[in-house]
C-alpha cells in the first residue's frame, strides 16, 4: 500500500512522523517551513514506495528480460544482447536503442558491484545520460561499465551527508571482436529509503 501523505490525507503507513508533520501542516507556518514540510512529506513518501525493494537481479527487470539482454559467463561484471531479428534497425545493424538499454542496464550492474553494503537502503534512479554511437554493430555486444574511485568517495560522502547522491558510470558497448559501437555516461541519482 502506496502511502499518500500529503496535507490532510494520512495513510497509516506513514506511521508517526507523517502525523506529527500533518499536525505541523496545520498551523500559520512561513514559507521556508511550509517548503521543508513538503520535502519530509515527499521523502515519507518515497521511503513508503520503496520499501519493499528486495535485491535486484538486473537481468530480470522485466525490459531487460524482454530484450533478452544475459549476464555474461566469463565476466559477471559485463551484459550480454544477443544479435537477432528483433533487435535491428533499418539499416540491418544492431539498434541504438539497444545499445542504449544494454549499457544503462550494465552500469545499473556496476552500482549494484560497487556498492553491495547499500543493497535495499537506497533507490537508484537514472537521471542522465548521454552516448556516443562510434560504428554500427553486427554482431552479439556486450556491454562493460566502471566508476572513478574519486566518484566512488565523493558520492559515499554526499550519501552520508544528504541521504542523497549522484554518481556517474562510464560505459563502454563492444562488438564480438572487441570494436566499441558505443561509449557513454550514464549518471544515477540514489536516495536512502
Amino acid at each position: 500500500m502506496q502511502a499518500n501523505c500529503t496535507r490532510g490525507t494520512l495513510s497509516k503507513t506513514c506511521g508517526k512522523k507523517a502525523n506529527i508533520n500533518n499536525n505541523f501542516a496545520q498551523q500559520n507556518v512561513p514559507a521556508e517551513a511550509e517548503t521543508a514540510r513538503l520535502s519530509l512529506n515527499s521523502t515519507l513518501a518515497f521511503e513508503t514506495k520503496y520499501k519493499d525493494i528486495k535485491k535486484m537481479n538486473i537481468t530480470e527487470i522485466p525490459f531487460n528480460k524482454f530484450i533478452e539482454i544475459l549476464s555474461d559467463d566469463r565476466d559477471k561484471s559485463h551484459l550480454n544482447l544477443e544479435f537477432k531479428d528483433h533487435m535491428k534497425n533499418h539499416l540491418g545493424t544492431v539498434h541504438a536503442s539497444a545499445q542504449f538499454s544494454l549499457g544503462e542496464a550494465c552500469s545499473g550492474l556496476c552500482l549494484q558491484r560497487t556498492f553491495p553494503q547499500l543493497e535495499n537502503s537506497v533507490v537508484p534512479i537514472l537521471r542522465k545520460c548521454e552516448v556516443k554511437f562510434k560504428r554500427p554493430a553486427n554482431s552479439n555486444i556486450r556491454a562493460q561499465a566502471e566508476i572513478i574511485e574519486e566518484n566512488v568517495k565523493r558520492f559515499e560522502h554526499q550519501l552520508e551527508r544528504k541521504g542523497r547522491a549522484s554518481i556517474e558510470v562510464a560505459v563502454d558497448v563492444l562488438d564480438q571482436d572487441g570494436t566499441i559501437t558505443m561509449s557513454g555516461s550514464y549518471e544515477w541519482f540514489a536516495q536512502k529509503i
